[in-house]
């Protein structure tokens, strides 16, 4: 971990994140988030509309509203085409079924979208 609590990872897709010449009100989910939501509140920080999601609850202190429990090994609990742009990093190498994630996520973009 970077001073700012971001991973090395994480800290790259942030800086990479301007390239994409996404809006500043973009809504962005951010799965998993950890229970340092770091990334997520980065993102929040810098004015998108990023929600958290994990297994661990441990974030829903930090993000409130933000916040969703979520077992990414499972259908994710949101409709077809809500957010601009999937953030996932350090996580998908725990789950169970990567491709049924990858479905979901696919599944959640809007057309056009970014998936990271």
């Amino acid at each position: 971990m970077n001073p700012t609590g971001l991973t090395v990872i994480q800290d790259a897709v942030l800086r990479h994140l301007p390239t994409l010449g996404l809006a500043s009100n973009t809504r962005i989910l951010d799965a998993p988030c950890g229970s340092s939501a770091s990334l997520t509140l980065a993102l929040k920080e810098r004015g998108f509309d990023a929600i958290g999601a994990d297994i661990d609850a441990g974030a829903a202190i930090l993000l409130g509203k933000d916040f969703v429990e979520a077992n990414l090994d499972a259908a994710l609990p949101w409709p077809d085409q809500t957010f601009d742009a999937v953030i996932s990093t350090e996580g998908i190498e725990h789950l169970e079924n990567h491709y049924s994630f990858l479905r979901e996520v696919n599944r959640i973009l809007k057309p056009g979208a970014y998936w990271c």
